[in-house]
């Protein structure tokens, strides 16, 4: 989906007292977008998650609102080989699973997959950024529509449909300290992802590339900050066309200092969630 240079930059920089998780995924997704331009083949139908992983050794284990308005971009320029899955994309916005029920499913489904990875005693607890665009606040984990507020005039769109997107958010509380998970789920396509250098106000701690059975394309990596902020994120592509983003620090979404050296959860621990075969929005 995009190098690792790419993704900091897509990131963009963490201050010492906040990260806004919503604009930090927001970016990355224009990101991809436009590398997508550059190399549209590899990034057909893919699933990206971000979200709170350790460094070091990857183990290879597996484990098992807003109303959506489609609009064609007057900028776009879709491919001749246009996807199927564009195709049932268009569909799902007919009715085949109202909006609503998209919210209800993936919020039932992440709640379970995200809690049964916890520690012990850890509960999860509302976020800031658990706010769309008209301002409602959501509880821990719940699905909500959202546009992405990045996207000016795109040059690229696979489907030829508004930059939409669900996301969910939720702190983690534990021993009194936090932190926090965030997850995006859209239909925008990614490239290739790959490890590389860093800016200088971050470290690399950890940073891998690879395919799991089943053809999805996993990027998973991990960075400290100067600031003593932990991020653990991990992206996968799947084949089916859905596009997952899974975020999560060591401190809380308010921007307050981490209490934690490190995410609540291992990068492991959310491959597995990302690679649900329920995680998904074509049914």
């Amino acid at each position: 989906m995009m190098d690792s240079g790419m993704f900091d930059e897509a990131i963009g920089e963490v201050p010492p007292s906040t990260v806004d998780v919503d604009a930090a995924m927001a970016r990355g997704r224009r990101a991809a977008r436009v590398r997508a331009v550059v190399n549209p083949v590899v990034g057909v139908g893919v699933a990206v998650v971000l979200l709170v992983a350790g460094a070091g050794a990857f183990p290879q284990r597996e484990r098992g609102g807003s109303e959506l308005q489609v609009a064609a971009s007057p900028t776009a320029s879709a491919p001749a080989d246009r996807p199927r899955r564009c195709d049932s994309f268009e569909m799902s916005l007919g009715g085949s699973e109202p909006h609503q029920d998209v919210r209800a499913r993936l919020t039932m489904l992440v709640r379970p997959l995200v809690q049964q990875q916890l520690p012990d005693g850890a509960t999860l607890v509302p976020s800031a950024a658990s706010v769309d665009r008209y301002g409602a606040r959501y509880e821990p984990l719940e699905f909500f529509g959202n546009y992405d507020p990045a996207r000016e005039a795109p040059t690229f769109n696979w489907c030829e449909v508004s930059y939409f997107y669900y996301a969910a958010h939720a702190d983690i509380l534990r021993d009194g300290r936090f932190g926090s998970v965030s997850i995006s789920v859209s239909v925008e396509p990614a490239s290739r992802m790959e490890c590389g250098g860093v800016p200088d106000d971050r470290t690399q701690t950890f940073c891998r590339v690879f395919e799991v059975p089943g053809g999805e394309e996993v990027f998973a990596h991990s960075e400290e900050y100067i600031d003593g902020v932990r991020q653990h994120s991990v992206v996968v592509a799947k084949a089916e066309g859905t596009t997952i983003h899974l975020t999560a620090f060591n401190r809380a979404s308010d921007g307050n200092r981490p209490r934690f050296p490190e995410p609540p959860l291992n990068v492991d621990e959310l491959r597995g969630i990302a690679l649900d075969a329920r995680m998904i929005l074509f049914r």
